[in-house]
């Protein structure tokens, strides 16, 4: 699954926002996150030492990828081009949707929707500059119609 995330994460795309969007959206339509979460309690309690190795190499697939992803949108013309792209790629790595799904379903009663939803707009907000904000806005019209 790590190879086919980060081969589908590489590939160039016309539209960096909408490809950002649709992976969240796709995430929140399948339950991955509920699913995930369950794998990784089991994998945790089980097998600790490859879900250590697991967590290790996800990690650094997962911050290429966001540097490859940013540098896109800002060749697009979408993303801030003043940020940090390595430093702004850590941090959005850092965040662990799988807890933070947990944190804001138990404390807060959000639906995944909800959660998902939250977490792109704030995704995007961080990366886009107002081009790539208006774009967003646009497609999010598009999507409730």
């Amino acid at each position: 699954m790590r190879t086919q995330n980060s081969k589908s994460s590489a590939e160039e795309c016309d539209d960096v926002i909408k490809d950002l969007a649709e992976a969240f959206r796709q995430i929140r339509k399948n339950g991955l996150v509920e699913k995930h979460i369950n794998l990784f309690f089991d994998l945790e309690k089980y097998y600790p030492s490859i879900l250590d190795r697991h967590r290790v190499l996800s990690k650094k697939a997962e911050i290429n990828n966001t540097i490859r992803r940013i540098r896109l949108g800002i060749a697009q013309g979408y993303f801030r081009e003043d940020m940090n792209v390595e430093t702004t790629s850590v941090i959005l790595n850092t965040l662990n949707i799988s807890e933070v799904y947990m944190i804001l379903k138990k404390n807060m009663g959000l639906t995944m929707t909800q959660i998902m939803d939250a977490l792109i707009d704030m995704y995007i907000r961080i990366l886009a500059n107002s081009k790539g904000m208006a774009h967003y806005q646009e497609l999010k019209e598009q999507w409730r119609q």
